[in-house]
C-alpha cells in the first residue's frame, strides 16, 4: 500500500466515522428528549458498536500501512503473540475485526524503526552525492587545466 492509496482509504474511513458519530449523537439526543439522561446513555451504549467498529478499522488500516512500510526494509516489528490471551505492550487483538493492531507503544516503536530507515537512506544518499560532487569538481578541474 503506497502513501496515496493509504491517505484515500484513511479519508474514506474518517468520513464514515464522522457519519456514524453524527448518527449516534442524533439517536442519543432523541432518546434523551424522550426518556431522559438514563435512556440517552442506554441508546449510546447500544448503538456505538458501529462507531467503534469503524474506529478499529481505521486502526487496522494504520497498522497495515506501518507494517508494510517496515517490511520493505531489513527491520521488523516484534511478532504478534501466538495466543489470543497473550496481548503484549505492542500488540492487541481487535474486539470487532479480530485482527492484531498496534497499541500506542507499538506505533511509537514502529515510528522509531521508520525514523532509523529514513536516517540510513538519507546517509546513503548523502554519501553518494558527496562522491558525485567530488568527481564533478575533479572533471571541471581537469577540463580547466587542459584548456590552458
Amino acid at each position: 500500500m503506497n502513501w496515496f492509496s493509504y491517505q484515500i482509504e484513511l479519508f474514506k474511513k474518517s468520513k464514515e466515522r464522522d457519519q456514524e458519530l453524527k448518527k449516534l449523537h442524533k439517536l442519543a439526543k432523541e432518546a434523551g428528549e424522550k426518556g431522559g439522561y438514563g435512556k440517552m446513555l442506554e441508546v449510546y451504549n447500544r448503538e456505538d458498536i458501529d462507531l467503534r467498529t469503524v474506529e478499529e478499522e481505521i486502526d487496522l488500516l494504520k497498522t497495515q500501512y506501518v507494517k508494510n512500510k517496515i517490511s520493505k526494509s531489513f527491520y521488523s516489528l516484534p511478532p504478534t503473540p501466538i495466543t489470543d490471551g497473550n496481548e503484549s505492550e505492542i500488540w492487541m487483538r481487535g474486539s470487532y475485526t479480530a485482527e492484531w493492531l498496534l497499541t500506542k507503544k507499538g506505533f511509537e516503536e514502529a515510528n522509531n524503526i521508520i525514523l532509523k530507515i529514513r536516517k540510513e537512506r538519507r546517509e546513503n544518499i548523502s554519501f553518494w552525492v558527496t562522491i558525485l560532487f567530488g568527481l564533478l569538481g575533479l572533471v571541471i578541474g581537469l577540463i580547466s587545466v587542459l584548456n590552458k
